[in-house]
């Protein structure tokens, strides 16, 4: 092969060789983008030990997203902690989107549905009222009953599609049956992530 043709030859390689990386690159940026919330977004992620437990994996997924995400997360926590003293500087300062929400199990033992029922709907009103669409994080199974119906009051309140169905994933538990392993909630996290992701792309 004479020096010219073996000029071309390498040209030719080294042109399909970056066609090929452009390819990949092109396909991860889209995947990514897939799995992502539209950029720019702002997150704001509240809730009680369950946020706690998955606050480690949303924050990683944010970072790979690039979304500016404040959270606050509080063991033991209901509805009644998050009204307005608590959730009015939180607005404030994140200015979010989005406001991720994992609330209710504590509430599933209280006797005063009425009042559960006013403060979901005062939390979402404040939330909404901010500019921020609600995601709520449906509860995993436990082994105790809702006994005034939390969940559905949330569903009744959020709708079908800004909500994740928690109770059909099989996730790995902790010692307790309520809380769960790290790999659990790093599962569990994901698939919240995902889902929210498709909920939240404003192109």
């Amino acid at each position: 092969m004479s020096k010219t043709a073996e000029r071309w030859a390498l040209a030719g390689t080294a042109a399909v060789a970056g066609a090929v990386i452009g390819v990949a690159s092109l396909r991860a940026r889209r995947a990514r983008d897939n799995r992502c919330p539209a950029r720019g977004t702002r997150l704001l992620f509240i809730g009680d030990s369950h946020a706690v437990g998955l606050q480690g994996q949303i924050a990683k997924l944010a970072t790979e997203c690039r979304v500016n995400t404040s959270i606050s997360a509080i063991g033991g926590s209901n509805i009644s902690t998050w009204q307005a003293s608590k959730m009015d500087p939180l607005l404030e300062q994140a200015r979010p989107d989005v406001v991720l929400v994992s609330l209710g199990t504590n509430s599933f033992g209280r006797n005063d549905p009425d009042k559960v029922k006013q403060q979901i709907g005062a939390f979402l009103k404040r939330a909404r009222a901010a500019g921020a669409r609600v995601f709520w994080i449906e509860p995993i199974r436990v082994p105790f009953k809702d006994q005034i119906g939390v969940t559905a009051m949330w569903r009744q309140r959020v709708g079908r599609l800004d909500r994740y169905p928690s109770r059909e994933l099989e996730l790995e538990r902790s010692f307790d049956n309520i809380h769960l392993t790290p790999a659990g909630y790093a599962k569990w996290a994901t698939a919240v992530w995902r889902r929210m992701s498709g909920r939240t792309r404003v192109n």
